[in-house]
Order: structure tokens, then sequence, then C-alpha cells
């Protein structure tokens, strides 16, 4: 058996990626392995260490956090881990504290990336490499030098079935990427006094504004001239 180490945020995935290159998946929305086949690590400077040690041992994977579906790994991340810890967090999904949480937990992702050893890992992978079936094929032949079982292909499409969530405009988790994207379009600096405005009027948005309405509204006015740009 391959001896496997991933490294990503909680909500990217980790489990099915590790039970797809070690033909161990299960059919599930929350956790696509058999458990204690592999080693995980969320990434942070805490962590780095012992990766590096793991180097000449595992296959280390990095699934890489990515704007591109942010809202998508937002959103199994609350419903697969914060709702377990953090249960008063069930049936809050438009309220602005998820808003916070979810929001707060990407830009921390973003800002690890940037600051940890990208040469700790033998591959890396977008969160949304994890969805395409051609790049996985590729790289369960890269890691295992052999071709996937048309089983394990099977698998991996139901599992993936499962996870492709069509997430409402209005949802705090949607809310939360198009936020990214407006600051990272930007370059905005999240330290910028700009960045009580900006909190502010979210929270007037979500107090005031009923949903169906809300997206909008903050697309129409987190401009380039609303951040001073």
């Amino acid at each position: 058996m391959t001896s496997l180490c991933i490294v990503g945020d909680p909500g990217s995935r980790n489990h099915f990626v590790a039970g797809w290159i070690l033909d161990n998946l299960h059919i599930s929305y929350d956790h696509g392995y058999n458990r204690n086949t592999f080693l995980k690590y969320h990434p942070g400077i805490n962590s780095e260490k012992k990766i590096k040690s793991l180097l000449g041992k595992y296959n280390v994977i990095r699934i890489l956090p990515r704007f591109k579906k942010i809202d998508l790994h937002l959103f199994l991340f609350l419903t697969k881990n914060i709702y377990k810890l953090y249960p008063q967090f069930v049936s809050k999904e438009y309220d602005i504290e998820t808003f916070y949480k979810v929001f707060c937990a990407a830009k921390e992702w973003f800002s690890i990336d940037k600051k940890i050893c990208h040469l700790n890992f033998h591959y890396e992978i977008n969160f949304e490499d994890t969805f395409d079936l051609n790049f996985m094929i590729n790289l369960y032949e890269t890691v295992n030098n052999k071709k996937p079982t048309q089983k394990n292909i099977n698998k991996f499409i139901e599992c993936n079935e499962l996870n492709s969530i069509m997430i409402p405009q209005d949802h705090s988790c949607s809310l939360a990427k198009l936020v990214l994207d407006i600051e990272n379009n930007i370059n905005f600096d999240d330290s910028s006094i700009i960045a009580n405005n900006r909190w502010g009027f979210i929270k007037y948005v979500y107090d005031k504004v009923p949903v169906g309405k809300r997206y909008d509204m903050l697309k129409k006015h987190l401009t380039e001239k609303f951040y001073c740009v």
C-alpha cells in the first residue's frame, strides 16, 4: 500500500483524496475513506517540520485553497466540520455569524498558504481538481504507477455527485466568496482601516436586507470606490 500524507485545510476533501489514491473510497457525503490508512495534517508553521520529515517515507499531497470554488470548499467545511463542533450553527446558514466563521476561515487558509514552504510537498493540487476525474486519474497513476480500477472510478463519480452542491446565491458561503473575490481582485489589505467599514456594511446588509437581495446589494456597493482604491 502507498504510504500517504495529505495536507489540506478543513473541508478540502483530504479523506476523499486519500481514499481515491489508496483504492479505499467509501461512498459517503462526509468521509470518503477507511480510517487510519493515511496521515493527515493541516498546513501551518507548526506542522511544517513534521511534514518535511515525511518526505522520504510518504507521498505528500497538498490540497490548495483556491478562489474558484471557495464557496463550495467553505460549504463542505461548514457542514462537515463546523456543524459537528458547534451544533448551534446548524440552520443558521443565512446568519452573519456563519458568514464571519467561513469568511475568516478562508482568509486564514490563504494567509497560511503564502507563508508555508511548498517544497515540502511531492504533489500540489487545487481544491477544484478533486472533482476532475481526468486530473485525478493522472494523479493516481503518477503516485501508484498503475491505473485505477473501474470500480474505484465509479465510486469516485458517486462521491463527487454527493459533494457537488449548488449553493444558493445569498447563502453565507456564496457571500463570502463574493467578498473574497472582490478584495482579491483589488489586492485589498485586510489590516486597513477600511476593513472596519466593510464589516459594518456587511452587518448592515445582514440586518436590513432580506435574503434574496443580499448578494446584489454587496456586489453593487463593494466597489473600488468603497475600498478607496
